[in-house]
């Protein structure tokens, strides 16, 4: 054990909790690194914990060897001077290194994430976290050994001090886990967090500098803190690219927002998913999807109420309305909420806009609707898996009219693996519901599929009425000409036990990545 003097020992303690909540902190960001590419789903989050895990266990073996080689081994004594501090420099060298690494990844990951997009999403994600995240946390996971060596001089003791050490590391985890996931991410932001986080691990370098009077060396952290807080204060400007511009941009419990505009067309993204899209001068969507819902309102003539699960920028709640219902609408994340008021032209009554989870809202209504859309969607591109089960079907008849409808938005394939997943919700809904019909929107192999579900009829039952919309009434007789008809033997019946959606989404998710890059390209993305 190295003699460790006055207050170094409870320094290096406080290092090994900031390290231990560095590492999770890092994990939790990693998330909105590489979403804005690929989503938060199944894939990215096995990515980074893939990542964490493997670089943690090369961290604590070459922080183990490096102890063994760097500090002095006596039984029983304590090393002073100059040796023993020598050694005690390198575990603080190593949380500058550590610092340093997480610095350089706002200014790397555009490139990195660029590069790895060919890969696919399960690739690409892994692919970029291993290339961002691997290094730093090698290093952070080279503190905690490395110390427990420091500060221990007898064998006995060795497995209480050990457990003292990884406990505090531990602890400092819960900390920054609970810290960063509930108030920094939505609060301050990613790049600005990782600034933060790289100026935190360079000030715990360079306290220990000043605590051995050692103040020449200490001035390297002026140009380097200097970096981060240029990140830190840096003023988020309007950024353009290719004709589009970002004109909004913001952090949220549930993703990275933008808004983005291109002439008259303006879109709402969510971690680089395209979620909304609207004509900025008509205010009319850019996704024929929800026109194909409006066809609920010519199935049921004298429907008075409306529920929509998935506010959006609000195309679909905003049509709905124009036929004279009464619209409640569900969205999980308030700051979507806002952004559809600010530049969607969304002005419904705030009575009618509930900020909870969709099925949370559904359990407790306490009013009976004539429709119900599930038109919500995951930064991953794939419904929130919770929402398209049996039981949540089940709950959704409960809060419909005994004729009301339920219209579902999803995305699949017409042929090949991918139409599993528009089979089983079509199963699904048929163990629920005794009337099932379904719709591709594209003409093409993969796009949106609508489903329309009742325990009544599913047919007009008023003519097609002139609106203010061109060739809507082209729109909806193209539908029958796409109606799918699936079998009832097709698929499963997706429970809340067993839900593979999320596993089986990654063709479905690729496939809505290549089309979002047709018209926001990567480089908008990035900005």
């Amino acid at each position: 054990m190295i003699e460790i003097r006055g207050m170094q020992k409870y320094y290096i303690y406080l290092t090994l909790f900031f390290t231990g909540a560095a590492i999770m902190v890092l994990e939790l960001l990693g998330t909105r690194v590489i979403g804005p590419y690929y989503g938060v789903s199944l894939y990215v989050w096995s990515s980074l914990i893939s990542v964490t895990m493997v670089a943690l266990a090369v961290g604590y073996w070459l922080g183990g060897k490096v102890a063994d080689k760097a500090v002095p081994t006596a039984e029983g004594k304590k090393t002073a001077g100059a040796e023993g501090q020598k050694a005690v420099r390198l575990l603080y060298r190593l949380v500058l290194a550590a610092g340093i690494s997480i610095m350089l990844l706002p200014v790397i990951a555009g490139a990195v994430l660029k590069g790895t997009l060919p890969l696919g999403i399960r690739g690409g994600a892994l692919a970029s976290a291993f290339v961002l995240f691997t290094v730093p946390l090698v290093l952070l996971g080279m503190v905690t050994p490395y110390a427990i060596k420091i500060l221990t001089d007898r064998l006995k003791v060795v497995g209480a001090r050990a457990g003292n050490l990884f406990a505090v590391s531990t602890v400092g985890s819960f900390a920054g886990t609970v810290l960063t996931g509930f108030v920094l991410i939505p609060s301050i932001g990613t790049k600005k967090m990782l600034y933060l986080q790289a100026g935190a691990l360079v000030v715990l370098w360079a306290v220990w500098e000043l605590m051995g009077r050692r103040y020449i060396t200490a001035l390297i952290a002026v140009p380097l803190l200097g970096f981060c807080m240029a990140g830190v204060t840096a003023e988020e400007e309007l950024a353009h690219a290719g004709g589009f511009e970002v004109k909004h941009k913001t952090e949220s419990f549930y993703g990275e927002l933008k808004v983005i505009d291109r002439e008259n067309k303006r879109w709402l993204s969510i971690d680089g998913a395209g979620h909304t899209g609207i004509n900025k001068d008509t205010g009319l969507s850019l996704f024929p999807y929800s026109y194909y819902i409006e066809v609920v309102n010519y199935m049921r003539p004298g429907a008075k109420d409306a529920l929509v699960v998935g506010l959006g920028g609000g195309s679909v709640t905003r049509r709905l309305e124009g036929y004279g219902l009464r619209v409640d609408s569900v969205e999980i994340n308030p700051k979507v909420a806002d952004i559809a008021r600010r530049f969607f032209g969304f002005d419904a009554p705030e009575g009618n806009v509930h900020i909870t989870d969709g099925r949370v809202f559904i359990s407790n209504a306490d009013r009976k609707y004539d429709f119900i859309v599930l038109d919500a969607f995951a930064g991953s591109d794939t419904p929130p898996f919770h929402l398209m089960t049996k039981e949540m079907f089940g709950e959704i008849k409960g809060a419909l009219k005994e004729d009301g409808i339920l219209a579902v938005n999803s995305f699949g394939f017409m042929s090949g693996k991918g139409t599993v997943i528009p089979q089983s919700i079509h199963r699904t809904l048929g163990a629920v519901y005794p009337n099932v019909r379904a719709f591709r929107v594209s003409k093409e192999n993969f796009g949106n599929i609508i489903f329309f579900a009742s325990a009544g009829e599913l047919a007009l039952r008023r003519s097609i009425e002139k609106t203010d919309i061109a060739g809507l009434e082209n729109l909806f007789a193209e539908m029958l000409e796409k109606e799918v008809r699936y079998s009832m033997q097709e698929g499963i019946v997706i429970t809340d036990d067993y839900n593979p959606l999320e596993a089986w989404g990654v063709m479905t998710s690729e496939a809505m990545r290549r089309d979002i890059l047709s018209f926001l390209p990567a480089e908008v993305l990035a900005l």
